[in-house]
């Protein structure tokens, strides 16, 4: 599998910079490290430590996307919100940043219910107004605002549990 998901995204990054005559590909001595950097210098460089493997592909002005996936469990992104609840128990298997965006996705071996519980009443906590919350025995979706910040949770139910994607959108001061 992690040969897999490092195939996957060494060939998602290198068709997002591009491969031409001048394109450079450099491995690490470990071959736990690739990085492709195009003329212009925009770059993608994948990263495999384990059952890990992360994107991350650098405009040539310097912005960013990042992209990390395990089967074992991630670390939260530390520019993911502290006022967004991480589901105890649950394991990040993808977390990825784009921009003013981040979305986290998690497996927890509970039922939808109880998580959409736990985030319903946890948002509330952390001063989140949910605008709407659909609830099916299957999955549930909750939306909310708070201050420039928008965020969409859905729960899906697995075979072991429950699947769970939290994105957070902050928006630009206008």
């Amino acid at each position: 599998m992690k040969r897999f998901h490092s195939c996957l995204l060494a060939l998602i990054g290198a068709l997002s910079v591009g491969c031409g005559p001048s394109t450079k590909v450099t491995t690490s001595a470990d071959g736990s490290t690739t990085t492709v950097t195009t003329p212009d210098g925009k770059t993608t460089t994948v990263r495999t430590q384990g059952n890990e493997s992360q994107l991350t592909i650098t405009g040539a002005d310097g912005s960013t996307v990042q992209v990390a996936n395990g089967d074992e469990g991630l670390k939260v992104p530390s520019n993911f919100p502290k006022d967004v609840p991480v589901y105890a128990g649950a394991a990040v298997t993808t977390t990825a940043t784009v921009q003013n965006t981040v979305t986290l996705v998690l497996k927890s071996p509970d039922a939808v219910g109880k998580v959409t519980s736990f985030y319903k009443e946890q948002l509330k906590t952390n001063e989140w107004t949910v605008e709407a919350a659909v609830e099916t025995p299957d999955g549930s979706l909750l939306t909310g605002q708070k201050e420039n910040r928008v965020l969409s949770t859905s729960i899906a139910k697995e075979d072991t549990g429950s699947l769970i994607s939290i994105t957070i959108e902050t928006k630009k001061e206008q």
